[in-house]
């Protein structure tokens, strides 16, 4: 598994405090945010990793070498992911898309 950590400055509120999974709980974030000079976020709430499948379906992929995901396949949606989303990341420039369900 690889760990990614990191603190910064942020502008959109609607990335504070929210935890989640991707593609069958392989994917878990979590962030936290503070909004006061020099601040230090609560500590994360990481969610639970839960094999059970639920019923819904999302079409998903994984891409760490290209800028877009090509190949599709049907995941079955585990635990609480019960949304289909597309993630991209960027990190020194370097843009990932990740496709899975999500909650």
């Amino acid at each position: 598994s690889v760990w990614m950590f990191g603190r910064s400055c942020e502008n959109i509120r609607s990335s504070c405090n929210i935890s989640g999974s991707l593609l069958q709980g392989s994917v878990q974030l979590a962030t936290s945010c503070c909004d006061s000079d020099n601040c230090d976020p609560i500590p994360l709430n990481w969610p639970p990793i839960i094999t059970k499948k639920n019923g819904v379906a999302c079409p998903s992929c994984a891409s760490a070498l290209d800028t877009q995901c090509t190949q599709l396949q049907n995941t079955e949606c585990t635990g609480n992911e019960n949304r289909c989303a597309t993630v991209e990341m960027s990190v020194a420039d370097s843009r990932k898309d990740i496709s899975g369900s999500f909650w």
